[in-house]
């Protein structure tokens, strides 16, 4: 069996390796991935997963977009704001967020965090 370029992305991406190093054990498994794949293994290397690319930030950030910040009022739901806007908010204009909290607490309002 020849390589081809896919393989090589592939085994390059999930062990960390370079062309050559991936090109040589391709080589000796005759063409074949699978082969490749339990070569690599007999000789230590740890393969990786697309998550384990992600940094912490890239996960958080996925998780938070489906979560919601819901204020609720004495006739049923105001809002409702995604998560990283209004952390983005609060951090942004603390003093307005202050004053806003205070203002929901005397409309009898409260906050409620939902996640989908």
């Amino acid at each position: 069996m020849g390589i081809n370029l896919e393989e090589v992305e592939f085994l390059k991406a999930r062990a960390k390796l370079n062309y050559r190093e991936v090109v040589e054990v391709l080589e000796e498994a005759g063409g074949d991935l699978l082969e490749a794949m339990a070569l690599l293994e007999e000789k230590g290397i740890k393969f990786t997963s697309d998550d384990e690319d992600e940094s912490i930030c890239q996960k958080l950030w996925k998780r938070s977009k489906s979560i919601k910040i819901k204020v609720n009022g004495p006739e049923g739901t105001v809002c409702r704001i995604p998560l990283p806007l209004g952390v983005a908010a609060v951090a942004a204009f603390p003093r307005l967020a202050v004053w806003g909290g205070l203002g929901l607490i005397l409309a009898r309002c409260f906050l409620e965090i939902e996640s989908r």
